[in-house]
């Protein structure tokens, strides 16, 4: 997969350890997203009022709002972009699915399977 292939598509990375959304965001712009990224839910929230991404990577626990709560914002403001959530565990999964994820990685992960489920989101064939 080229980047021409993912080129104009944008991901928000949304993570309260700057750590991780660095290197996320890192890898995304390597295979050829535009990034936007986020420490909080409330700071994502501005972003995709102000420019709604193709696709949001977002962790499930994080203080004040957590990443559950902020896909049912989402929601509420009529924005149907896909969501990939990130945690550690069976819970982690279970709510992802009850907030209306679309798609969750089990932390840790190889950052290449976050791109891998960034393609899938775009519905962009993954070479095997």
């Amino acid at each position: 997969m080229s980047a021409a292939d993912r080129a104009g598509a944008t991901v928000l990375v949304v993570d309260d350890e700057s750590g991780i959304t660095a290197m996320l965001a890192d890898r995304l712009s390597f295979a050829g997203y535009r990034t936007l990224v986020a420490e909080s839910a409330e700071r994502a929230m501005s972003l995709v009022r102000a420019r709604c991404p193709d696709v949001i990577l977002t962790d499930l626990y994080m203080p004040n709002v957590d990443g559950a709560e902020f896909i049912r914002r989402l929601r509420d403001e009529g924005y149907d972009v896909p969501v990939i959530v990130m945690s550690a565990g069976i819970e982690g999964e279970i709510a992802a699915i009850r907030a209306q994820a679309t798609a969750f990685l089990e932390k840790p992960f190889h950052m290449n399977r976050a791109v891998e489920a960034v393609d899938r989101a775009l519905g962009i064939q993954t070479e095997s």
